[in-house]
């Protein structure tokens, strides 16, 4: 089974739009792959959605109850990878580091990601780094 990282900005865009790619991908967590993260990603979940500016836009889909929830539901479906190695190989972005550690140490396959630092990777240590609309594609073409 496809092993997958799903970046934070893949795991926030999933609580704000519902029925998007993030949120597709999720969906088929458990059937088509095996969702991964780590401590690192699950806190910068909650930093990220406890933003100001995030609460402000997007009030009615990012409420306590949402995140609890949808954090609970990580924790439940996720296997929470325990990261020990240390990753400089993102310098634009030492945030990107763990996400990387994460899929090195959790022998993920794919980064699924947003993040144009991770992108311009293409490819860290056989583990290739993905759009969701890429991930989908793979999902799609696998049986």
């Amino acid at each position: 089974m496809i092993r997958a990282i799903l970046d934070t900005n893949v795991l926030v865009s999933a609580v704000i739009k519902k029925g998007g790619k993030p949120y597709q991908i999720i969906s088929q967590a458990l059937t088509r792959f095996e969702w991964l993260t780590c401590a690192f990603i699950l806190h910068e979940l909650v930093e990220v959605l406890g933003r100001k500016h995030i609460q402000t836009k997007y009030r009615s889909r990012v409420t306590p109850k949402r995140c609890d929830r949808f954090l609970e539901m990580a924790r439940t479906i996720a296997t929470v990878v325990e990261v020990k190695t240390d990753v400089p190989a993102v310098a634009a972005d030492s945030k990107d580091n763990p996400v990387l550690a994460c899929a090195k140490d959790g022998l993920a396959n794919y980064v699924v990601t947003g993040d144009p630092h991770l992108l311009s990777l293409d490819v860290f240590e056989g583990i290739k780094i993905v759009t969701p609309a890429q991930f989908l594609e793979i999902l799609g073409g696998e049986s």
